[in-house]
């Protein structure tokens, strides 16, 4: 609000800005308001004036909110909602610094009537629950009962047409200062002082009667509206610290994320307040998302699950298959004369409440039953044939509302982000035992440029193997494989793999009792200067590493590499390693990451190096970053959602945290 003075002291002010009868255009006022040095062209004062007649309409807009008549002494009500309510606002601090200190202008809320720029902030909180965040933590249902309330107050006056003098005037006093809040002061005087006898003087009056019937509601609604955004500009965005640039890995964290609150909220506020405000809003709210498409889909993915759940779920009762001991798998297939009590009906019901199945309930196995079970199993990491065993019938007892849990937390996932504006880089999910190169291309490119998939292939990750602490009693997997970020520096051909400690008293217990063990499997045992020894393995057709390594140093140790056992690819689940990753056509790879740096490096002439059983690097000036996630839904481009294995059981204690379920009689087993 803005403290206008009256009578005379309006005249004083707006002195020669009030240019009623001088018969003045918009053109010679804008001239006269700061004309440039040199003489404009016709063209250039159209546009001129079109720019200054474009501030007038949005000065015009946000007007309800600056007419406003002056406070009574003492504190307005911004500062005394502040204070009321400070208890129940997250970012209290700084929307005291705000709209306490620096500026108190409302941007979401005018005239008692939400902007064009309030439409899109409250749009956005009422929806969070789409993205999987708790609509109670940005005021979501208060917020909707302000906007409820105000709706049913008398409607704000009409903005009425201004008189070229009005407008004249307007124009000038938005010329007079670099500063906004300055500028609009200036102009609501002007306004002011042009009124009498208009029509905008009826209107101001009618502005400051609405806006006493509904000032409690509509600050309040201000307030709610920016502590909602904040936070959930926080929840989605600045609360990350794996996008930090040198300096603010530098600098305190909290002062980081403070800063980018700060920037964000001017910014938000500044675009609420200005022509398009509609769009600009929408932009700057979008760009909290991460920009990865997994995240809408899978944000249209938890629509249909939770749609799922509250609908009851899918049926419960399935039929009961013994688990099999390895190596006997018993696998009902199309065809078979008998099939237990009750099978293919009970099957076709759970595949029906996943939507995955839409034909009649009954005990005949038809081909749409086989297309919907082999949909089934590639949505859940299955061998991709239509046959029922044990291993889908204990994945179908996972319940909807866990699904749509899952979904939620890949969604926090999402949000905690590191790809950031990376343009070349490899990115490993290993639940889904896939690496894909992404890349915007060799040489100079546009900084709009997008990452495109250039490759993607199957990996093998750290194995399963796991041992319960005994001071915690929670599950430890020492060989899984590590979510890093690096960037790979060499590329090396027919690598010694010199074998970790935690590795070599696994050998050594295979050597236990044969003195030739070493020497077959290629290994050397070196002695060490400390008195220990050193076991590595040379290059050769048993190499663990097989002919190339890809090396980016971490304290993990760990390193993507060929392997001569290529027999594991032809596995769903495969975690086998002792945590690197194995690559199924690394040539391949070898070839994209060299070639891509010198023309040199042919296909033919990293077969020949692979081949020499020599071993040779060769460092990468720019090698790719290297990305390690550990995501378990994915959506496809055809909308088809895949729930991964829960290899290293990451989903179970964070699901029950946040959202109080219980976990699932789930055995998972694997062939």
């Amino acid at each position: 609000m803005i403290d206008i003075p009256n009578g005379g002291a309006v005249l004083a002010l707006v002195g020669g800005l009030w240019l009623a009868g001088c018969g003045e255009t918009l053109t010679s006022i804008s001239e006269a308001g700061g004309a440039p040095d040199k003489a404009e062209t016709g063209v250039e004062a159209i546009e001129r004036a079109k720019d200054i007649d474009a501030k007038v309409d949005a000065f015009m807009e946000r007007a309800p909110e600056l007419l406003q008549a002056p406070a009574a002494e003492g504190e307005g009500p911004m500062a005394r909602a502040l204070a009321e309510r400070r208890e129940a606002l997250w970012g209290a601090a700084r929307l005291e610094a705000v709209y306490g200190k620096a500026d108190p202008r409302s941007a979401f809320v005018q005239g008692g009537r939400l902007t064009a720029g309030g439409r899109k902030v409250a749009e956005a909180l009422s929806g969070v629950g789409a993205e999987g965040l708790k609509p109670e933590d940005y005021h979501a249902v208060e917020i909707a009962a302000l906007i409820k309330a105000l709706e049913g107050k008398a409607a704000p006056p009409s903005t009425p047409a201004l008189t070229e003098a009005q407008r004249a005037a307007l124009a000038q006093a938005l010329g007079a200062s670099a500063d906004e809040a300055e500028q609009d002061k200036a102009a609501a005087a002007a306004l002011i002082a042009a009124a009498p006898g208009t029509a905008a003087e009826g209107w101001i009056e009618g502005l400051r009667r609405s806006q006493a019937d509904s000032a409690g509601e509509a600050t309040a609604l201000e307030l709610l509206l920016a502590d909602g955004v904040l936070r959930y500009a926080h929840d989605l965005k600045h609360f990350s610290g794996a996008q930090l640039t040198e300096e603010e890995r530098a600098a305190d964290f909290e002062a980081v994320v403070q800063g980018r609150q700060e920037r964000f909220f001017e910014q938000l506020r500044k675009a609420a307040r200005a022509p398009g405000a509609e769009e600009a809003v929408a932009a700057l709210l979008e760009g909290l998302r991460p920009s990865n498409p997994q995240y809408r889909r899978l944000m249209e993915a938890l629509a249909r699950y939770e749609a799922i759940a509250a609908a009851g779920g899918w049926p419960a009762k399935l039929p009961q298959i013994p688990r099999p001991k390895r190596g006997d798998i018993m696998r009902y297939k199309p065809g078979f004369k008998k099939y237990p009590d009750e099978l293919v009906s009970l099957i076709k019901a759970r595949l029906a409440g996943e939507r995955l199945y839409d034909g009649p309930i009954d005990e005949v196995w038809d081909d749409a039953l086989s297309e919907s079970i082999q949909r089934y199993r590639r949505n859940n990491l299955m061998q991709d044939f239509a046959w029922i065993d044990y291993e889908m019938v204990e994945a179908m007892k996972v319940p909807a509302i866990w699904r749509a849990a899952q979904i939620k937390l890949n969604l926090q996932r999402l949000r905690e982000d590191r790809i950031g504006d990376a343009r070349y880089y490899v990115y490993v999910n290993v639940p889904e035992f896939f690496a894909e190169v992404w890349d915007v291309g060799p040489g100079e490119q546009p900084a709009s440029a997008q990452p495109k998939l250039k490759m993607r292939f199957p990996i093998v990750v750290g194995s399963r193997k796991k041992y319960r602490e005994k001071k915690t009693g929670l599950w430890r997997f020492p060989d899984a494989t590590p979510i890093l970020t690096d960037r790979i520096e060499k590329v090396i051909f027919n690598p010694y793999w010199t074998v970790p400690p935690r590795i070599r008293a696994e050998l050594k217990r295979k050597a236990e009792g044969k003195p030739d063990y070493w020497k077959e499997n290629g290994y050397e045992v070196l002695p060490m200067g400390n008195g220990g020894e050193m076991i590595r393995q040379k290059p050769g057709p048993d190499n663990a590493l097989g002919q190339v390594k890809f090396v980016f140093p971490n304290d993990e140790d760990i390193y993507m590499h060929d392997t001569a056992r290529k027999d594991l690819f032809r596995e769903e689940i495969r975690a086998f390693s002792h945590g690197c990753m194995r690559v199924h056509e690394p040539l391949n790879l070898a070839f994209y990451l060299l070639h891509r740096e010198d023309n040199t490096w042919t296909e033919r002439r990293v077969r020949i190096n692979a081949g020499s059983g020599q071993q040779f690097q060769t460092e990468l000036k720019a090698g790719p970053s290297v990305f390690t996630d550990y995501v378990t839904v994915r959506v496809d481009e055809a909308g088809e959602v895949r729930f991964l294995w829960d290899i290293y059981q990451r989903d179970t204690d964070p699901i029950v945290a946040r959202y109080g379920l219980t976990p699932p009689e789930f055995d998972p087993h694997y062939p």
